[in-house]
């Protein structure tokens, strides 16, 4: 997990300006910058998954 979170934190550094600068709606770069690292992974060949809660209620999908 350290690891991943070094990377990210690389990742983000590289690229977090000139995507930023994109966004009309500034607080959902950072998400989308993070949803985009993690779709690097699944590209090569990695897994995540994710949680969703909805109403207190759990619902499990695998991206």
């Amino acid at each position: 997990m350290k690891r991943l979170l070094q990377e990210f934190q690389q990742f983000f550094r590289e690229h977090s300006e000139i995507w930023l600068e994109r966004f009309s709606y500034r607080e959902a770069g950072p998400q989308l910058l993070l949803q985009a690292f993690l779709q690097r992974i699944v590209n090569g060949g990695g897994r995540i998954t994710r949680e969703y809660r909805i109403n207190d209620q759990n619902m499990r999908g695998a991206g």
